[in-house]
């Protein structure tokens, strides 16, 4: 009888265990599976339907900024006053810098007021583009000048310079508008940029990310993911609308879905 009873109290005891086990087993596979929510996506090998890796979107946090390209211009004009005898040596064009010789009058030298470049030339004066005030000047897409020229939470270039909205064209030509911003800094009249980004400090979070290697451009100016779910390829629009690194925030997609790292590549599409 006291075995049988030691017996039925070790029972009681491995029941009660277990009981309490439940609940821990429990959070922790809910735990694990919330994390691999937030974990880059997932990558299986290749299979014969596949040109590459298959890669399952992640949730990725995004910084907002813009790419643009183009050359630093001058701004700002300036006017020097002339004797209407002077006899110039410059032309409509021409860069000088302060003091240098731009004329004569009778046998006196006319010196340059300022630096700049000659941009007309009349009896009594000239009119020059300074180069001591520069400003950026590119085109891109008009939503995205929108959103630029309407952010009122300040701009800043990569290296921390402060963007001032200076200009915005309304004329779209080719799908661009032009755009000019003051940038502070030392920078050369002429100079050409050929990467320059434009920082709003937003950051969007957990947003639906693949890598740059599965996102494709056709030749009708739209992007595209090819998607192996089994034995079935599918070709999806996808809209992207940020980049963060190799990532692209990507709207057009499942989480489940696979996507070709390796398509893109194997036929030279673009980005």
């Amino acid at each position: 009888m006291k075995l049988s009873h030691k017996i039925r109290n070790a029972v009681v005891f491995i029941v009660f265990l277990a009981l309490l086990s439940i609940p821990v087993v429990c959070i922790f596979l809910l735990s694990s599976a919330e994390q691999k929510s937030y974990l880059a996506g997932e990558v299986k090998p290749h299979t014969s339907l596949s040109y590459g890796e298959l890669v399952a979107p992640s949730y990725q946090d995004f910084e907002e900024y813009y790419t643009l390209s183009g050359t630093y211009e001058p701004y700002e004009a300036f006017v020097q006053e002339l004797d209407a005898n002077t006899a110039l040596i410059i032309s409509v064009g021409d860069e000088v810098q302060t003091g240098n010789v731009i004329g004569y009058c009778g046998t006196n030298p006319v010196l340059a007021a300022g630096n700049g470049i000659l941009r007309e030339k009349a009896e009594t004066y000239l009119c020059f583009d300074s180069l001591d005030s520069v400003c950026f000047v590119g085109n891109v897409n008009p939503l995205v000048a929108e959103r630029l020229f309407t952010w009122n939470g300040g701009l800043t270039t990569t290296e921390g310079y402060k963007v001032t909205p200076y200009f915005r064209s309304t004329l779209v030509k080719n799908g661009t508008v032009q755009v000019k911003f003051l940038v502070e800094g030392d920078h050369a009249c002429g100079e050409s940029v050929p990467t320059f980004d434009v920082r709003t400090g937003r950051v969007y979070r957990q947003l639906l990310a693949l890598p740059d290697a599965c996102v494709y451009k056709k030749a009708d100016g739209k992007y595209y993911v090819r998607v192996v779910n089994g034995d079935q390829v599918i070709e999806k629009p996808v809209v992207v609308d940020m980049r963060s690194g190799n990532y692209l925030s990507v709207v057009g997609v499942e989480e489940t879905d696979l996507c070709d790292s390796g398509y893109k590549s194997a036929f030279g599409f673009g980005s």
